[in-house]
C-alpha cells in the first residue's frame, strides 16, 4: 500500500474552506483504486491519498491538483 500527503496553505481562510467543501463533494463518490481524506485546519488544506499502486496515487493527486487550479481560475472571473 502506498500513501501520499499534500499540504496546501491558502492565504484566505474562506477560500480554503470553499475548496475543501468542493473537493469533499467529489471525494464522496466511490473510488476503487484509491482512498482519499481531506481535512482543513484554518487555511491549511491536507489531502491524504492511499492506494495499492503508484499509478492510482498519481491519478488521484492529478485530479485534486487540477481541480484546485480550476477552482482558483474560476475565482478570478
Amino acid at each position: 500500500m502506498f500513501s501520499l500527503s499534500v499540504k496546501l496553505l491558502f492565504t484566505e481562510k474562506d477560500f480554503a474552506n470553499k475548496v475543501a467543501k468542493l473537493l469533499k463533494v467529489d471525494n464522496d463518490h466511490k473510488q476503487f483504486r484509491s482512498k482519499s481524506k481531506i481535512d482543513l485546519k484554518n487555511n491549511l488544506l491536507l489531502i491524504k491519498i492511499s492506494a495499492a499502486d503508484l499509478t492510482a496515487i498519481r491519478a488521484a493527486i492529478n485530479f485534486y491538483l487540477k481541480s484546485i487550479i480550476l477552482i482558483e481560475e474560476l475565482k478570478s472571473l
